[in-house]
């Protein structure tokens, strides 16, 4: 079916042709086309945070729908306001204003650098290599991989790029923290360090000692006059505390957000302390659908749901991490894993790049083939599946994997 539609498509917004469009999802479930049903372990594009079709957020969008679709800035919407008052309600300490009038978290970690250079009156940023800071022109600057500013011309970012810790071993992020302080001190003009605590496509690099790497990026901050912006459209909601800022003990000086925020509606923003507030003007960082009633709507929902449930984040980390690490025991194919609550990665360290890349591909094809949808980046796969999953399906799901290793085992020896 995909192939009828795809001469009114640019190249570029191809879907994959080896799969039909979705027709219909519920909770961690979707169906094809061909009604053929998948376990949803990337929510989708590691944004839908309760799954396909919650009720609540169902039932919030249909009465907003059939209420007000859009309102002016002149006069905004009660659910714009709401959303707002929602989100600082959960907010880490200190942070108590909110700008949530954006659809995507590129345009919340563009608001972020506008904020930092604004403020600071300097231009540079850290950034880290591999790191994934959006798809606008800005972010794409900052981004660590498939940055390639003699195409996207228009726009030079003065950025410093840096290598993340490996965490294989405790002390290992220190060099990189010299390494940082030594960059900041050497460029002189940095405005901020923009971090993503997961590093999804990098293959969620998170380990033990992510708190203390993440607390001397704080005090190399405060001690430069540069701001700390912790990216957080990867991590809200599917870490203990709902925020990273919570779950590593760090207070940001701007704290980004999307994906999860509205469930998977357009809707992204920035959390900011009161220092902060003013610094960017009336259109400096507000767009035309950003805070949209029906998206702010769905947020409200989403965050009143994360406030009156327990998703059991911590026993089911646990199971997902056993089973991970049952399959690293038991088959031959090298791979690194990691990950916090339920964000996962697994990281194919078998040879070459090429050929951990076609064994990444195998192992996700066969997935695929077998109705669980994981998240496929290069050599990585992640295992992100929406925190409404129940223990049941995580052991059916990871099942699959083990069993889709072990095929694949079988063609590469």
């Amino acid at each position: 079916m995909t192939e009828k539609y795809s001469k009114y498509l640019a190249k570029n917004t191809w879907p994959n042709l080896h799969t039909q469009p979705i027709k219909k999802g519920e909770g961690v479930y979707f169906w094809d086309t061909d009604d053929k049903r998948f376990m949803d372990f990337s929510s989708q594009t590691l944004n839908l945070l309760l799954g396909q079709c919650h009720p609540e957020i169902v039932a919030a969008i249909q009465h907003q729908a059939a209420t007000l679709t859009y309102a002016s800035s002149r006069f905004s919407s009660l659910p714009y306001l709401q959303a707002a008052e929602a989100l600082v309600s959960i907010a880490p300490p200190g942070f108590n204003k909110v700008n949530i009038k954006m659809c995507d978290g590129s345009d919340a970690n563009e608001a972020a650098i506008k904020t930092a250079k604004k403020y600071t009156k300097k231009t540079g940023i850290v950034s880290f290599i591999m790191g994934h800071t959006g798809q606008t022109t800005q972010t794409i600057q900052l981004r660590g991989y498939m940055r390639d500013p003699e195409i996207f011309l228009g726009n030079t970012e003065d950025v410093i790029f840096v290598d993340w810790p490996e965490f294989r071993e405790p002390n290992d992020y220190v060099p990189v923290l010299n390494i940082i302080e030594r960059k900041i001190e050497d460029h002189g003009n940095v405005a901020a360090i923009l971090i993503d605590p997961m590093m999804v496509n990098a293959g969620v690099l998170v380990g033990d000692s992510t708190a203390n790497f993440l607390k001397g990026i704080q005090s190399i901050c405060k001690e430069n006059g540069c701001l700390f912006i912790l990216d957080e459209n990867q991590s809200f909601g599917w870490l203990p505390g709902l925020f990273a800022a919570n779950y590593y003990n760090v207070s940001p000086d701007i704290i980004t957000m999307g994906k999860g925020l509205s469930a998977g509606h357009p809707l992204s923003g920035i959390l900011i302390k009161d220092e902060l507030d003013g610094v960017l003007n009336y259109n400096d960082a507000d767009f035309t659908h950003g805070g949209h009633a029906l998206s702010c709507a769905a947020a409200v929902a989403c965050i009143n749901e994360l406030k009156k449930t327990d998703f059991k984040i911590n026993p089911k980390w646990e199971l997902i991490s056993r089973k991970l690490l049952e399959i690293k025991r038991n088959v031959k194919i090298n791979f690194i894993y990691r990950g916090t609550g339920l964000v996962h990665g697994i990281s194919i360290e078998e040879g070459d790049s090429n050929l951990n890349k076609e064994i990444a591909n195998s192992i996700f094809n066969h997935c695929i083939d077998q109705g669980v949808f994981f998240r496929l980046f290069e050599n990585k796969i992640v295992v992100k599946p929406p925190i409404i999953v129940t223990e049941e399906q995580i052991n059916e799901a990871l099942d699959i994997l083990s069993a889709a290793f072990n095929e694949v085992e079988l063609l590469w020896n």
